[in-house]
């Protein structure tokens, strides 16, 4: 048996999520809608962990001479949150970075 991972849509109720609604079903349905497989999970930490590492390396001397006003390395979070789309981070003094757009 061959099962796709379905969106997060119908988690939030915007439409089917191909998990039975019909004829056949997968019981229970909250183990296939929500984190099915991880590999999205996997790629959005591995994701994340680069970006920790590039600020990491800033913040502790920046010995590659990275232009820190051009980093475009964004963090990612599997979720359709439209207010997370356009963030700015490091805010609050040097001692957090140089603040750019993320999100």
């Amino acid at each position: 048996i061959c099962l796709r991972e379905p969106s997060l849509g119908p988690v939030f109720g915007m439409k089917g999520g191909a998990a039975g609604g019909g004829y056949a079903q997968v019981i229970p349905m909250e183990d296939i809608n929500l984190h099915f497989n991880g590999d999205l999970h996997a790629i959005g930490v591995a994701n994340n962990l680069l970006a920790a590492l590039l600020d990491n390396h800033i913040h502790h001397g920046n010995v590659l001479d990275i232009d820190v006003r051009r980093v475009t390395w964004k963090r990612v979070l599997d979720m359709n949150d439209r207010a997370l789309r356009d963030i700015t981070v490091s805010l609050g003094g040097p001692g957090n970075g140089y603040p750019r757009q993320d999100g």
